[in-house]
């Protein structure tokens, strides 16, 4: 899903300075979005970080671990779905240096990463 993201919203040359990691899905285990963020930044300052979610995660950001640590010191990347806008409460909280996308293509499907990872673990 992200990729797909990437491929409509990015250029060539600007995708070249994109990576995504598949740390948790290669170890095994989850881990706490803020703690996986402050691990990445810390392996590599040099980089930027980003979390990226589709709006309707964004919409239950105030049930993750650290969640207003992440708000305040993690940079966002925000999708919107057509069947899930952002609500007002999350709007005032996010940081400046949040950036938020519309999905044109893909904004009349109901495919979420949540449904694509139970598809997965399905898969032996």
């Amino acid at each position: 899903m992200l990729n797909f993201s990437i491929d409509e919203y990015f250029n060539a040359d600007e995708k070249r300075r994109i990576s995504i990691s598949e740390v948790e899905v290669h170890s095994g285990q989850m881990m706490p979005t803020y703690l996986l963020m402050k691990q990445f930044e810390e392996s590599d300052p040099a980089n930027v970080y980003y979390f990226v979610a589709g709006s309707d995660v964004a919409n239950s950001l105030g049930s993750f671990k650290f969640y207003e640590k992440l708000l305040r010191e993690i940079r966002f990347i925000i999708v919107l779905r057509l069947y899930s806008p952002l609500s007002i409460q999350l709007l005032k909280k996010l940081p400046q240096n949040c950036m938020i996308f519309c999905s044109w293509a893909s904004a009349d499907t109901d495919i979420t990463s949540t449904a694509v990872r139970q598809d997965m673990k399905c898969v032996d």
